[in-house]
């Protein structure tokens, strides 16, 4: 699962990963993991399922608009 960033010399004792209910609560489990330890970088990983209506892009952008505010309020810490 973390072969590619394993592939640039990051050893298991650095990888710290969460697990969320859904997409919509990437920004407040990237938020938890910013709080709480002294990261390098954060990744979200997350899927949206396409229905029927734009149910999903409502989600995409709250998803989008919470992480990118995260990266603004931590550009310097």
């Amino acid at each position: 699962m973390y072969s590619y960033i394993k592939k640039y010399g990051c050893s298991d004792n650095d990888i710290l990963s969460i697990q969320v209910p859904g997409a919509f609560e990437l920004p407040a489990g990237a938020k938890l993991l910013l709080s709480n330890n002294k990261l390098d970088a954060v990744i979200c990983l997350g899927c949206v399922i396409k229905g029927e209506t734009k149910h999903d892009e409502y989600i995409c952008n709250a998803v989008s608009i919470g992480i990118m505010s995260l990266s603004v309020q931590n550009l310097n810490t």
